[in-house]
């Protein structure tokens, strides 16, 4: 597919694309993967300027998911600095229209609602990283086969905000055994467009029954390849339709809003929060393959803390790091201090209490 019969559509400028989806019926409904390579991409949410406020609070405690480019002021049609000859009303492929909550119409425009009194978020998306993972060798099918990534909804809850709740959607991409490091330590210099992945294997793990059935987007073939997943910005969709307001608006998914911004511009401003520091991916199991991403800090730290209970447990440092990314996976933990006597004798209470503390300190220290 090409720009006037000649430009393919990778090398579009953003600009392009818009007036090719504002103008264009060919491209209604059709996949941004692949389009404007090296320019930012965008989830949008459209609701009434009433609750934009909370929708914004949502956003912040919600950034894997939700990672917020720009909001919006009330009325307001173009992205601001995020695409200064824009209109939200025409410039996606598609959209979805939403009633009390349900999907009522899906249409190439919005041309026929007053925006007056509402407030548009534009939230980052992961077809923003992926000329990053194709520049390093790393394939994606999406890409490839000019199509939607496969989109699931999952059994992790965000945080709820006034109306606002939903499950955390994610995107799936299959990546060979080999090179799922490199892909995370490349996405995860990305934060402001889902960062690293939230899931690596298993997909049984986050509440996905079947591989197979994507709940929005396109099948994925998996093959020997490993599901990776990525928080994905449906997410924000679904959370504006938990408020069942009577009128609001979202992307179609894979039908994006393409931003004036580039990724390495924007990428050199907005750092990642965990600066330079390189990611680790740490395997837990091999069948179904299951794999954990750490911090070398974290690592670090784990590795100080085994070494203080490694002569009474008897666990070694290799699988107590193991046990430490299995616990980070876990809705919830409890832990229990079994108290031998030799060390902690029954006429000094306080002495066991400041060393529950220390050990506490050292597992959950920043």
């Amino acid at each position: 597919m090409s720009f006037n019969g000649s430009k393919p559509v990778g090398s579009w400028t953003p600009s392009e694309a818009r007036y090719e989806f504002r103008t264009n019926p060919e491209f209604e409904g059709l996949s941004c993967s692949g389009y404007c390579l090296g320019y930012l991409q965008a989830n949008l949410a459209i609701l009434p300027s009433s609750l934009a406020d909370e929708f914004e609070q949502f956003c912040e405690l919600n950034r894997a998911p939700c990672p917020l480019l720009y909001r919006s002021r009330r009325g307001e049609l173009s992205a601001g600095i995020m695409g200064q000859d824009s209109d939200v009303r025409t410039d996606l492929q598609k959209y979805c229209v939403s009633e009390n909550g349900i999907v009522t119409k899906k249409t190439g425009d919005l041309m026929a609602y007053p925006m007056n009194d509402y407030v548009s978020f534009y939230i980052g998306c992961s077809f923003s990283f992926e000329e990053a993972l194709t520049a390093a060798g790393i394939q994606l099918q999406n890409v490839i086969q000019n199509r939607n990534v496969s989109m699931f909804k999952t059994n992790i809850p965000c945080v709820p905000v006034g109306p606002f709740t939903s499950p955390m959607v994610v995107s799936m991409r299959p990546i060979p055994k080999d090179l799922v490091e490199k892909t995370v330590v490349i996405t995860a210099a990305y934060d402001a467009v889902h960062g690293a992945p939230i899931h690596i294997g298993d997909p049984s793990v986050i509440g996905i029954e079947d591989i197979n059935k994507e709940d929005f987007g396109e099948p994925s073939d998996i093959g020997d390849l490993i599901p990776v997943f990525w928080a994905c910005g449906v997410t924000s969709s679904l959370a504006v339709r938990s408020a069942k307001l009577p009128l609001s608006f979202s992307h179609s998914p894979g039908s994006m809003f393409i931003c004036d911004a580039t990724v390495d511009g924007y990428f050199k401003i907005h750092k990642p929060e965990h600066g330079e520091e390189q990611p680790r991916l740490i395997t837990l199991a091999d069948q179904p393959f299951i794999a954990s991403v750490c911090s070398a800090s974290a690592i670090q730290k784990i590795e100080e803390l085994a070494k203080i209970v490694e002569s009474a447990s008897g666990i070694q440092g290799a699988d107590f790091l193991k046990i430490a990314a299995r616990l980070s996976h876990a809705p919830s933990v409890v832990i229990v201090f079994y108290m031998r006597k030799k060390a902690f004798p029954p006429r000094s209470p306080h002495r066991m209490v400041s060393k529950v503390h220390w050990l506490l300190s050292k597992l959950f220290k920043h």
